[in-house]
């Protein structure tokens, strides 16, 4: 597992290998054989899996570090602090930070052995002592870690000059040509201390819960018909066509198509005007299955249990779940806050203030689980002093909690860390929240907050941060990445571009939602139709 920064990406070198195609050459002219491993592929060779994280810093790197690790590689080029360095960034206690990365990957791989690098030298005179203290201080640090069993391997990096170097901070070829030289030489030391041992199956919390690769989808067919409640919500300009019993309304998306939907039982077919779906997906039980759920224009809510398992879905009607609380339609969300598993019901005022009711569950876990009783909780969140349109909910750290999240228009992203409540009884959905600041900078691809989606794609329990395309559906997707610590800034994460995961299927992006459907972790792809709220869905097959 080649880790790091952009030198390990290969940034300065020609061909964008850096040292790992050299590498590559003396491990396998030795008779031995290699898999690099790595969510980045960089390079002009076959074999460009790396970790390898342009800008990152030791504790970005850390944070990029966790999927992969969870693959269990048996050695691990480790060769990070350059960006602490030259950024300046709590540069006496960098050593410390990268001491505690390596022992963190002995917690999730102990068989493995890690060769960590020192850093080359740095072109700016006034940072280059910078970098041989830092690199003394980490070699001291390992000789105290190696003193107590631990696997690493020192490879200095001190042979190359700055007529190796294509810049102040990145290797030119011949520079990377003395990395390999130095890894190589490490490899062979481990190799001679009996270290490097027959790698590992991915572990057992990996391959069940973890996903590493984008999924495949598998068609699950139409999962639900639609109950004759309604169209799903999101049109405009609805008129009184001909026909008695039907409206004309405007559909979302950028075709502006007009379709015909059943007239409400109001008569009125303004009353079908509103910006958000009718159809919803959250799990009312608490046993990781999401419910089908349909709300009318005041946020009463008809609710179907999931009845299906780990490989089907069927839904069980349980009448009204939900009188509704004054909220219209767009403004209730269904979220987690207090980790039980239950979603609670919160009424979003436009001012971004949220009320909420918590999920007491029901009267049994049988056919009637979703029948749900909620507890007022009165003012859960006072609100950031911008509008409700804007604001989600999502675990974003994997605790079980849903943060307060805002989205810009522009799909930047602030978060407020769910840091729980006073208690787990009648007030359980009444958390602190915890500003973060902007934990994402908005998607690269031009989406708008309306077509922004955050669902746990991989199965690890964060959610992921995804964009749809409105006029065909794909998905693209930055994976949820973890962040520097637990703490206080837990939901502050970094995100990994997955690229396209879903191609879509024809229809438009804001007919699109994705749910856990089956219990295990992972959310589907579900297309909901308008004009009857009926639903198919594709399994997320990792």
């Amino acid at each position: 597992m080649p880790l790091g920064d952009s030198i390990t990406f290969g940034v300065g070198s020609s061909t964008g290998d850096g040292y790992r195609r050299d590498l590559q050459g003396l491990i396998l002219n030795n008779t031995n054989t290699l898999n690099y491993i790595g969510s980045l592929k960089a390079g002009d060779f076959a074999d460009d899996d790396n970790e390898g994280h342009s800008g990152a810093v030791i504790s970005q790197i850390a944070a990029f570090a966790e999927p992969t690790l969870r693959q269990r590689p048996n050695v691990i080029f480790l060769l990070a602090g350059t960006n602490d360095i030259n950024n300046g960034l709590d540069v006496s206690n960098a050593p410390g930070r990268l001491i505690a990365l390596v022992d963190h990957i002995f917690v999730v791989c102990p068989d493995a052995v890690v060769l960590l690098g020192t850093i080359p030298r740095n072109g700016d005179a006034t940072k280059e002592p910078l970098v041989t203290t830092y690199n003394d201080a980490v070699q001291q640090l390992v000789l105290n870690r190696t003193s107590m069993g631990e696997h690493i391997v020192i490879v200095g990096m001190d042979k190359i000059t700055a007529a190796d170097m294509v810049d102040t901070l990145h290797p030119n070829d011949a520079g990377y040509s003395i990395m390999a030289s130095a890894w190589y030489e490490g490899l062979v030391t481990a190799s001679i201390n009996g270290w490097i041992q027959e790698p590992l199956a991915p572990d057992v919390q990996y391959q069940n819960e973890y996903c590493g690769s984008n999924p495949e989808w598998i068609a699950m067919g139409v999962i639900a018909t639609g109950p004759g409640l309604g169209s799903n919500g999101g049109l405009s300009n609805c008129l009184a066509p001909a026909s008695a019993n039907q409206c004309t309304c405007v559909l979302p998306g950028p075709a502006s198509v007009k379709q015909s939907v059943p007239r409400p039982a109001s008569g009125n077919c303004a009353d079908l005007n509103d910006n958000s779906t009718s159809v919803r997906f959250a799990d009312l039980t608490g046993d990781g299955r999401a419910e089908y759920l349909w709300l009318d224009i005041n946020g009463a809510t008809t609710g179907f249990l999931n009845s299906g398992d780990s490989d089907t879905v069927g839904f069980l009607p349980q009448g009204v779940v939900a009188t509704g609380v004054g909220a219209k339609r767009e403004q209730v969300h269904f979220a987690d806050l207090n980790g039980d598993g239950r979603a609670e019901y919160l009424w979003v005022h436009d001012d971004g203030s949220v009320d909420g009711w918590f999920n007491a569950g029901g009267p049994d876990d049988g056919p009637n689980a979703a029948k749900i009783n909620w507890v007022a909780q009165g003012t859960v969140a006072t609100g950031i002093g911008r509008d409700g349109a804007g604001v989600r909910f999502a675990d974003l750290n994997g605790d079980g909690r849903s943060e307060y999240l805002y989205l810009e228009e522009d799909g930047a992203m602030s978060a407020w860390l769910n840091i729980a409540g006073p208690n787990n009884g009648p007030n359980a959905a009444q958390p602190g929240w915890l500003a973060q600041g902007v934990v994402a900078t908005g998607p690269t691809n031009g989406a708008t907050r309306d077509y922004i989606i955050l669902a746990d794609i991989n199965g690890d329990g964060r959610a992921d941060y995804l964009t749809v395309d409105e006029t065909t559906g794909a998905v693209d997707a930055w994976i949820n990445g973890g962040g520097p610590d637990e703490e206080l800034n837990a939901a502050k994460v970094s995100w990994i571009f997955q690229g396209t995961i879903a191609t879509g299927v024809g229809d438009i992006g804001w007919a699109i939602q994705f749910a856990d459907l089956t219990g295990d972790g992972r959310s589907e792809y579900i297309d909901v139709a308008y004009n009857t709220s009926g639903a198919s869905a594709w399994l997320n097959g990792c």
